[in-house]
This record gives structure tokens, sequence and C-alpha cells, in this order.
């Protein structure tokens, strides 16, 4: 390879390397904070979905989350199912700041 064919790849290798430390590599570290997030939830924990509902989680499955999310005037609870993926994160601050 002569200088002029090196020199025509340095843009693209820097090209390459603006896209992964710019995009791809912060998609994943993101990536990976949801999924631990997702997996940490547990029966109790107050939420709020991508929706904007706030509510308590009353029972989950892989997929699922059983949301509490008010009374009725009877007491009796209100309880909502929401995709699991739905959950945006925790409603107490420093809960949230662990991820």
């Amino acid at each position: 390879m002569d200088v002029q064919q090196v020199a025509g790849l340095i843009p693209i290798l820097l090209m390459g390397a603006i896209f992964y430390f710019g995009l791809y590599r912060p998609q994943k570290v993101e990536e990976a904070k949801r999924k631990a997030k997702l997996e940490a939830l547990k029966r109790g924990d107050e939420v709020i979905t991508i929706g904007g509902i706030f509510g308590t989680i009353q029972k989950l499955d892989e997929k699922k989350v059983w949301l509490e999310i008010g009374e009725t005037e009877n007491g009796e609870k209100i309880v909502i199912v929401v995709a699991k993926l739905g959950i945006s994160g925790f409603q107490d601050a420093e809960k949230e700041k662990q991820f």
C-alpha cells in the first residue's frame, strides 16, 4: 500500500470510530442499564410507566406487570396490567439513581 491508499482509508476509519463511540456504544450502555432496571423490579416497587401512570407493583412475571394505581370509593384496588417493557423507571429518586 502506498501513502495515498493509506490516506484514503483514514477518513473511513475516523467515521467508523465516530459512529462507534458516538452512537453505538452509548446506546448499548443505556440498553444494559434498562435491562438491569427491569430485572430488578419486584413486588411493592413504586414505578412510573412510559405512558406516565404511577403505580405499585402487585405481581409480575416474564412479560407483564400488575400495577395498583388507586382505589375505588368502596376501597377496592384498581389494578391494571402493563407490559414489563412499559415500565419507565422508579418513583423513588434514590432507587432510580442506582441504575
